[in-house]
């Protein structure tokens, strides 16, 4: 028997904060379309994927799961690619407080509450929460060189 965890990989964590998971939660809930809920990489409800025609594809879509449970959740933060995006929200931002970037209009989406222990949103730069389903490996390889 394993006496300790595999090693997980740097940036990597387990999030066990019951409010955090709460927020997480609210997030899945609270944004998820409820009515012509439906993408197109879901393919067909009559032939399933890359079988028909985008016409086909549009008069039998194939509909999206009608709510979310969180089961887990892991935060990664790798540093490099967060160093990008912090820079670059820093530059958007500056652009709009001077004037000299196209101007900003603001929005106020559902997904644009604070998460506990995690940075508060900005919206001078119209920040909010994006969540997206994916396989774990899938996970792993956005995580670990952004795509």
């Amino acid at each position: 028997t394993k006496l300790f965890a595999p090693e997980r990989k740097p940036g990597f964590s387990m999030v066990t904060n019951k409010e955090v998971l709460a927020a997480l939660q609210k997030i899945l809930s609270e944004t998820h379309k409820a009515t012509d809920n439906w993408t197109r990489d879901r393919g067909c409800a009559l032939h399933g994927r890359h079988h028909c025609d985008t016409t086909c594809i549009f008069k039998h879509r194939a509909s999206v799961p009608t709510g979310f449970e969180l089961i887990r959740a892991e935060r990664n933060r790798n540093a490099p690619l967060w160093h990008v995006y912090a820079t670059t929200r820093s530059a958007i931002k500056q652009e709009t407080q001077s004037g000299t970037g196209p101007s900003l209009q603001r929005f106020s989406p559902l997904s644009a509450f604070e998460v506990p222990l995690e940075e508060p949103l900005d919206p001078e730069v119209n920040e909010w929460r994006l969540l997206h389903g994916s396989g774990w490996e899938a996970c792993k390889g956005i995580c670990g060189s952004n795509f």
